[in-house]
């Protein structure tokens, strides 16, 4: 069974339930492939190369639109602070209202995408009023480095490279708790038609991780550290 997991703390249970043996208890031989983002991880669930994925509901929301093949089976995370809105304090932008006429790097149709869209619009500011820079998600915290943006709009862990990186000048906007970011997994509908005692198996393991990172949160920031390759700084700053 292969898994399409994205590189962030949002998959955190997946890799519990892997590092521990979870999934080998309920029967299951799992590999997880790890993708840069859930867009991709997506993407690997609809081309047939990985029989489950995670993804927050933006990129389902929008494939959903070309097509039906496929559906959430469970959400297994939340989180509302997860994606970062990032500028240079010397740039003079210290608000939200401040990004009317200025460059924003994101990636296009993701829960970053969405979030800063919604806080433009709460805080008064018409999206078409900004320029938008889109890009893969390992390239948004660049263009704010070389210039070719005023403010990037990231999740974890990216957003907090990019404030290392900027150091003193680094500066998040905030936007209010306006969005609320769900990780799913996700499954072809063909795929999963006949498969209801292994996605019971996964998400039995799934849900014994989270209890793990409950009761056992030094080891489970200790997996977190190897598998997606952070440091104790990033985990303070995050956990």
């Amino acid at each position: 069974l292969v898994i399409a997991a994205s590189r962030t703390s949002l998959s955190l249970p997946l890799f519990v339930a892997h590092d521990k043996g979870y999934f080998s208890e309920v029967g299951l031989e799992v590999s997880l492939r790890e993708c840069l983002g859930g867009q991709r991880c997506l993407v690997e669930v609809l081309e047939g190369r990985a029989h489950l994925g995670t993804a927050s509901e933006l990129p389902v929301a929008f494939s959903a639109f070309q097509r039906a093949d496929f559906a959430i089976l469970a959400t297994f995370a939340t989180t509302s602070h997860d994606t970062k809105v990032i500028v240079r304090k010397a740039s003079g932008i210290a608000s939200i209202e401040d990004l009317a006429g200025k460059r924003i790097a994101t990636v296009r149709g993701t829960s970053a995408h969405y979030y800063i869209d919604s806080a433009l619009l709460f805080h008064g500011v018409d999206p078409r009023r900004t320029s938008f820079v889109y890009l893969p998600p390992e390239q948004v915290g660049a263009a704010l480095l070389d210039g070719r943006a005023d403010a990037a709009v990231i999740w974890e862990p990216w957003a907090f490279e990019l404030g290392r990186a900027l150091g003193r000048d680094a500066g998040t906007l905030r936007g209010g708790r306006i969005y609320t970011t769900m990780f799913n997994l996700i499954a072809l509908r063909a795929w999963a038609k006949d498969r209801e005692l292994e996605i019971a198996g996964v998400l039995r393991a799934v849900d014994k991780a989270v209890r793990f990172i409950d009761e056992r949160p030094t080891e489970a920031k200790a997996i977190l550290e190897a598998r997606i390759g952070v440091d104790q700084a990033f985990i303070d700053a995050t956990w």
